[in-house]
This record gives C-alpha cells, structure tokens and sequence, in this order.
C-alpha cells in the first residue's frame, strides 16, 4: 500500500548507511512531490517516517510539481539550495522522470543520493533516459524478484515480449492468473463464491514474494510489516547500474550492492484444453495519456501466465481466455464503464494493474460479484474495503 512507500524509505536509508556501501553528506530530505492522492499519501508517510526517526533524519524541504513538469530546471535549482543528502522525487511519469535524471546529470546535487519513488519501473524511463538514468534508485512494494523463481520469469517474459521489460506490472499480472488458478483449482468450481473463498485463505510464493491477505484483502510487505522474508512481498530497491535495474535491498533479494552514482564521486557502472473457456477480464488504459506502459505489463504479464496454463492443459480441463476493454483511467464515468463491460460479457474474474479512482471500480466490481484481483496501492482502496467488507469481499 501507498504508506509503505513512506514507511520504508528510512528504514532503507537506515539498512545503506549501516552496511558501508553508502556514506551520507547530511541527514536531511528534501521530498519533491506530485498533487495526486496517490503522491501525496507517500509524501505524508515520508514525513511522518522522517518524524519518527528521533533526529536520525531531518526534513529539508517539499517542492510541489504539477503534472506534466515540462522543466525541471527550477525544482533542481531548490534542491541545489537545499542540498540535501537525500532527494526524494515523489512522482510517477516515467517519461518525465527520465528528463528529470538528464536535466539533473547535467546540473547534479553533489553527492546526494536520489530516489525516484516507483516511476522508473516503466520501460520507456530507461529507453528514454539512456545513460543519464545510471544510478539513480527507486523501490515498489510489488516487483518481479531475482531470485531463481524470479529469473526464470524473467527469462520467460523477454523471450516472449523482447525488449525492455518493466518489473512491477509484468510478475504482478503473471502471479494475478497463478493465484486465481489455485483459487479455482481449490474450489472445484468457477462459482464466485466458493472461488472468493478460497482466495480469502491464499497462501501462494510467486515471482513477486509471498501472497497472503490480511482483513483488508491486502498483502503483506517485508519487511515494513512481516520480519520473515518468505511471510510477505519485499518492498524492494533498484538502482539502475549498467543500464539495467538490479536490487540492492533488502535481504536476502538483494543482487548487488549500491554503488555511488558518478555525480557522488563514483563510477557507474501440453497437454490441449477442452470446454468452455475461463475468461478473464482485463479493464485497462491502452490509449489514455498516463498509465499505458504499465497496463500494457500487466497485460503482457497475465498473457505469459495464460500461455504457460493452457499449454499445461488448462484448468480444471478448460483453456483461459482473456478480454482487454480499453478503459478511460481518468474519470469514474470512463472507469467504471470498463468494468461494467466485464460484468456485460459475463467473464469469470476481472483483472487490474491499477485505476486512479478506485471506487467507480470497486462498485461496479462488487455488483457484478466476480473475483476482482488488483495491483492497486492507494490508500482509499482499502479505506473503501474497509467501510464495507461484506460488499467489497470479492
């Protein structure tokens, strides 16, 4: 969820500083952040986070952006004033934060350490930014491991789709169909109950950690909230380094260690499926003007996992099929059009990398009553849940 963003970053900073790998100039942050709920719940968390730290670290300064940041001249020009020993850059757009780290490698912070929040998971952030991007760090509470289960995903997503591959929405989407399959198998039936059911009781390790649900229909994060690695999913830290994304924490998923950027001193471096299809129901942005690329990873993901299920003979004898409504992420009328057309079709589970507005969503989801698995993190999503737990159980 969005406050574990917040939560983690000192406790991240904490974890650098303690293994030697990264030697602080100062103890202050200066958060750069967006205007949507989404960046302002991580902004406050962080706050709150840097509060707690009894003096450990300090707040310097907050910056407001607005979506689109067409210059980013004058927000490196505060962070120059400020001069920070942390930057946090609170926003998502992977495209413009692929300008950012051009415009910053060009006029950089000395010796700051940078951290861009999620937006770098999204392929175009390397494809555009090229070399600029090297050595710059951000996290997500939902990424693809690299561990010898995540690798072979890996490996499997880029002999499927080649090219630069995102590390969030891809293994979200790809464990979203693996989950719901051990829910249907458990279950015996596609009946919606029996399969939310079975669903409310998963217990599932994929390629992003391990699946388990809390009263909130929420997952567990390592190690903001579980102390056993292999309890929950890692709240995981890239840094680009050789022009890819390799974790550097926590443990035991780290690949590598932290190495200091250059603006810091440093050097960068079957069987066939019969019966009537399962249809599965994919409600996302394909033409909107945010949120594409990691749509597309999601369905890219989920497109993976149906391959890999069916040429194992499907489920319970039955192939997967998916259908892909384009979906206006921007407003509730365009949202919950999109899944409306899910119940319209009659698909067996709905499936979301994420939506902007989550109750439109959720409303039209809980009406139609299918399994609805989602890579949502906002915080009003499991307020909503919260508020109602008996309609929003699915």
């Amino acid at each position: 969820s969005e406050p574990w963003y917040g939560t983690g970053l000192p406790r991240f900073l904490d974890g650098l500083a303690a293994s030697g790998d990264w030697t602080p100039k100062n103890n202050r942050v200066h958060i750069v952040q967006g205007q949507i709920a989404y960046t302002q719940v991580i902004s406050s968390a962080t706050q709150a986070a840097i509060e707690a730290s009894g003096g450990t670290w300090e707040l310097a300064g907050i910056t407001d952006v607005q979506f689109p940041v067409q210059d980013w001249a004058p927000v490196i020009a505060e962070l120059h004033d400020s001069d920070a020993g942390v930057i946090m850059i609170d926003y998502w757009v992977a495209a413009e934060l692929a300008a950012f780290t051009q415009a910053f490698s060009a006029n950089p912070v000395e010796d700051a350490l940078v951290y861009l929040q999620y937006g770098p998971s999204q392929p175009e952030f390397l494809d555009l930014g090229g070399e600029a991007t090297e050595g710059f760090v951000w996290g997500t509470v939902l990424g693809t491991y690299a561990d010898e289960q995540g690798q072979a995903f890996r490996d499997a997503y880029k002999a499927r789709f080649p090219g630069t591959m995102g590390l969030v929405y891809t293994g979200a989407g790809y464990d979203t169909v693996q989950l719901l399959v051990d829910a249907i198998e458990l279950a015996g039936t596609t009946d919606f109950g029996p399969v939310i059911d079975a669903l409310e009781g998963t217990a599932y390790r994929g390629v992003t950690g391990f699946y388990s649900f809390d009263e909130n229909h929420a997952g567990q994060t390592y190690p903001d909230q579980v102390s056993d690695p292999e309890a929950g999913q890692a709240h995981l830290f890239f840094q680009v380094q050789d022009g890819a994304h390799r974790i550097i924490y926590p443990e035991p998923y780290n690949e590598t260690a932290y190495i200091t950027p250059q603006w810091a001193g440093g050097e960068t471096v079957a069987a066939v499926a019969s019966g009537e299809p399962i249809v599965l129901g994919m409600p996302v942005n394909q033409s909107g003007p945010v949120g594409v690329a990691d749509h597309q990873d999601w369905v890219n993901g989920v497109t993976l996992a149906v391959e890999e299920i069916n040429a194992a003979g499907g489920v319970l004898g039955r192939p997967l099929d998916t259908l892909v409504v384009d979906t206006d992420i921007l407003s509730p009328d365009g949202t919950a059009a999109g899944f409306l057309a899910m119940a319209d079709a009659g698909v067996d589970a709905i499936l979301s990398p994420f939506v902007l507005i989550p109750q439109p969503a959720m409303d039209a989801a809980a009406a139609y009553g299918a399994p609805y698995l989602h890579g949502n993190t906002q915080q009003a999503t499991l307020d909503l849940y919260a508020s109602d737990p008996a309609a929003y159980r699915n």
